[in-house]
């Protein structure tokens, strides 16, 4: 049996990091292809904002109608679009009307985001039913892999595309999604018959838990730090002096250290509450922005203060998502106890919407204000707005709380029993009643307030 889960998980994380690559392959060639077609720096920005357009649009609907779909058949459905908006980029180089160019260029990015979607909102959804005890670890192995394929898609693609032209870097990968069908359906369990639930979770309901809604838009925050210098960072280090491709290989600093976080994860104490996790993480993105600037008269403008930004800026990121997913879970099971499935596929649809949603207005507020204010007042804004959001998760949040009853259970570590096994919690009555245990009764009892006021 433990072969056989390594062997679902390595399936797994092979997709996930060839959809990846094949996400980010285009970066190197695709701009100077399209503009030698006639397309403007803004349409061929256009292109690329169809990605996160598409993701957005589908999350919701494929969180919703997962059951029913079934998460073997999404991922299967997910590679298959990526796959044929693969192959269409390949094809649309013959292509020498302008308008009908972008057209086909604009919809295979949109399809490509809607196929990468739909993978990654079942592989979540498939880590959090069948790995509920391992669910940071998965995830964290997930976003590894990810970043992994981000790192590897411009190289990719600028090495196929210098051996064999532009053609052969997406005929290669469209092929590549195919074969790889056959192995997803080798190694990933069937789903269950669909069976419709008893209580129905919707949206609206799960977005009204204040915490829910809190961890919803900790990716939309983050991914949009992330997003918000993809237009101007590079035009901010040739200042430096360094080379376009020098330049452009900075853009791997911030990668390099989100794929880094998965050993930092593990490490945090296992009794700390995930709050505290997210709102480290999201401090870390904050003060990056500080940095990558650097902040006009509170640091000196120098290229080592910016690539330290950038390296901060990564693991910030990483630390602040992998919780995300376990804690809108945690926060949101108790009000939800007979849809554990169709939660899962729910908040791995929320999940997907908010990195959507970061992806596809970072780059937008990004330009904008370092157009009006210049990159290193415009970097700061966006260290200022993820900041107050921060304020909000300590003290909205209850981040402050869970700050405080970890440092109480670290003084008084002596008199804090730990939780005995799930199996032993509680004991059936002759009358079929539940009594719980006296231990249980006595880890719980100093939590148990904090937590029914903090996930109404």
């Amino acid at each position: 049996i433990k072969m056989a889960r390594d062997q679902t998980t390595v399936a797994l994380y092979t997709i996930t990091f060839f959809l990846y690559t094949a996400h980010s392959n285009l970066a190197p060639f695709f701009p100077d292809r399209a503009m030698k077609k006639g397309l403007s720096q803004t349409e061929v920005g256009a292109i690329f904002s169809a990605s996160p357009i598409g993701s957005f649009l589908l999350s919701f609907v494929f969180g919703k109608q997962m059951m029913k779909i079934g998460r073997k058949r999404l991922m299967t459905l997910g590679i298959c679009m990526e796959a044929t908006a693969v192959f269409t980029f390949g094809f649309i180089d013959f292509l020498e009307d302008k308008q009908l160019y972008f057209i086909i260029s604009y919809c295979s990015r949109l399809l490509m985001g809607i196929g990468l979607t739909g993978f990654g909102t079942a592989s979540y959804a498939f880590a959090a039913a069948h790995y509920p005890e391992q669910l940071m670890e998965k995830i964290a192995m997930i976003e590894l892999y990810a970043g992994l394929g981000l790192m590897a898609g411009p190289i990719f693609g600028a090495g196929v595309y210098s051996i064999g032209g532009y053609v052969s870097v997406f005929i290669s990968l469209g092929s590549l999604f195919f074969g790889l069908v056959p192995y997803l359906w080798k190694y990933i369990p069937e789903d269950k018959p669909y069976i419709k639930p008893e209580v129905q979770v919707s949206y609206f309901s799960l977005l009204k838990i204040r915490r829910v809604f809190l961890s919803f838009l900790v990716p939309t925050f983050t991914i949009a730090g992330i997003a918000s210098i993809e237009p101007t960072l590079q035009p901010h280090l040739l200042k430096y002096g360094l080379s376009n491709e020098v330049a452009a290989a900075c853009f791997i600093i911030g990668t390099v250290s989100y794929s880094m976080v998965m050993p930092v994860v593990n490490k945090f104490p296992a009794h700390w509450d995930r709050r505290i996790i997210i709102c480290i993480g999201v401090f870390l993105a904050a003060i990056c922005q500080f940095f990558m600037g650097p902040t006009p008269g509170l640091m000196p403008s120098k290229l080592w203060i910016t690539i330290l930004g950038l390296f901060i800026q990564g693991y910030g990121c990483a630390i602040a998502l992998i919780p995300v997913m376990p804690e809108m879970l945690k926060v949101a099971a108790p009000h939800f106890p007979q849809a554990k499935d169709d939660l899962s596929d729910r908040i791995s649809g929320m999940l997907s919407a908010g990195f959507a949603l970061g992806n596809l207005f970072g780059p937008w507020i990004g330009g904008y204000f370092a157009d009006i204010y210049g990159f290193p007042w415009g970097a700061t804004l966006i260290g200022v707005i993820t900041a107050v959001f921060l304020v909000v998760l300590l003290t909205i949040g209850g981040g402050f709380c869970a700050f405080r009853t970890c440092v109480k259970r670290n003084v008084a570590d002596d008199h804090y029993v730990e939780a005995p096994d799930t199996l032993n919690t509680s004991l059936k009555t002759e009358d079929g009643g539940i009594e719980f245990s006296e231990q249980f009764k006595k880890s719980t009892y100093a939590s148990i307030s904090t937590e029914a006021s903090e996930t109404a």
